[in-house]
């Protein structure tokens, strides 16, 4: 309880410089080298029709999705009303609802999104079974995941943000019932004080 109200405080304090912080200051590329990866994986990318972007944040990602894919219906999901507020005032998503992704069930019907997309949120959740559950739930058979994970750079085992290992992420993936179809890994994020890169896996999955 204490960890979700101090993580809520910190997106509050976080959410009027995010952009500005993690795109300029942090070089943060992974928003746009997923939606690329995501859309590298469908064939015919203006018949999708629903997108659900997990941890939505300001709408990094769905900025870029909406680039690729551009009579989506996007649905944002967030745990932090201050970040969906800065969401809403770009007008990124079609609906925004504030959702805590790794305990409660997503306010999306069953077998229904084209597409589940999730930046810059996998190390700071602790429930990633969860999480997995209600992505495949989520999307319709065929349906794509894309999605990124710090695998290296983080402070070892630490208790706000963690790496996970591509061969763990691909196991759950898997037992979800998904396909991988790729997983990178590339750069994704410059910490500011120590200037050390912070390595992401970028994995786009179908569901089987």
């Amino acid at each position: 309880m204490l960890k979700k109200l101090l993580l809520k405080i910190q997106y509050f304090n976080w959410a009027n410089d995010y952009d500005s912080t993690r795109v300029k200051e942090m070089k943060y590329r992974a928003p746009e080298i997923l939606a690329l990866a995501i859309n590298n994986s469908i064939k015919e990318p203006k018949l999708v029709p629903i997108i659900v972007d997990a941890a939505i944040g300001t709408g990094l990602l769905s900025q870029k999705l909406q680039r690729h894919f551009k009579s989506a219906v996007i649905h944002g999901l967030d745990f932090s009303g201050s970040m969906l507020k800065k969401a809403q005032e770009k007008k990124v998503a079609t609906f925004l609802k504030k959702c805590d992704l790794q305990k409660e069930y997503w306010p999306v019907e069953s077998g229904t999104a084209d597409i589940v997309a999730c930046s810059g949120a996998l190390e700071h959740i602790d429930n990633l079974s969860h999480f997995f559950a209600e992505a495949s739930r989520a999307l319709k058979k065929g349906g794509i995941l894309g999605l990124t994970h710090a695998t290296s750079g983080y402070i070892r085992d630490s208790k706000e943000v963690r790496n996970y290992s591509k061969k763990y992420i691909q196991q759950l993936t898997k037992n979800a019932g998904f396909k991988v179809k790729s997983h990178a890994e590339h750069h994704g994020v410059r910490l500011i004080k120590s200037k050390k890169q912070i390595q992401y896996g970028f994995l786009v999955a179908e569901k089987t």
